[in-house]
């Protein structure tokens, strides 16, 4: 063990030591620090000032761009929102229209003549047309005629009826 530890202490003695000292002299030597200059003249303020715009507006070079990009994700967001409020409003359209085939398929009456935004609406409207359409269980418009008979006049001739069509009918037998 001993060994070993001679042969380390005798590396360690060939390496330089480092000072604080040396690092800061080393630093100060790789950094250019520009030298003062005394301006003499306009032209040289000028130049510097100009030197140190430049400087600057390179900074903020891609600015233009990334407002014109903040513009159209913008634009674009705002065409989703609207594109997804109208698909919204398609798919309640689709969704009425259904109901309202549905309704109109149940109680036999017109899809075109029912009204209402949702189902209970038009199931409601739908019964009401079809008792008034089919006349609810008295079996259709003919069974709500009201027949007067009067001295002299035919067999039962309807106050709601039309004249000329019963005697057609008559006449065809039907």
């Amino acid at each position: 063990m001993s060994e070993n530890t001679t042969v380390e202490t005798a590396e360690a003695s060939e390496q330089p030591q480092v000072t604080p000292a040396d690092v800061a002299a080393a630093q100060h030597e790789h950094m250019e620090e520009p030298a003062f200059r005394t301006i003499t003249s306009q032209r040289q303020l000028d130049t510097i000032i100009a030197e140190r715009l430049k400087r600057e507006r390179a900074k903020f070079a891609d600015y233009a761009d990334l407002r014109e990009k903040a513009a159209t994700v913008d634009e674009l967001t705002t065409r989703a929102e609207q594109a997804e409020g109208r698909l919204a409003e398609l798919e309640h359209a689709e969704k009425v229209r259904g109901w309202r085939e549905a309704a109109a398929a149940e109680y036999d009456v017109p899809a075109s003549a029912l009204r209402g935004e949702t189902q209970k609406e038009l199931t409601e409207h739908a019964a009401l047309l079809s008792e008034l359409l089919h006349g609810g269980a008295t079996g259709g418009a003919a069974g709500n005629r009201t027949v007067i008979k009067t001295e002299g006049e035919g067999a039962g001739l309807a106050l709601n009826g039309d004249p000329l069509l019963d005697k057609l009918k008559g006449v065809l037998g039907i």
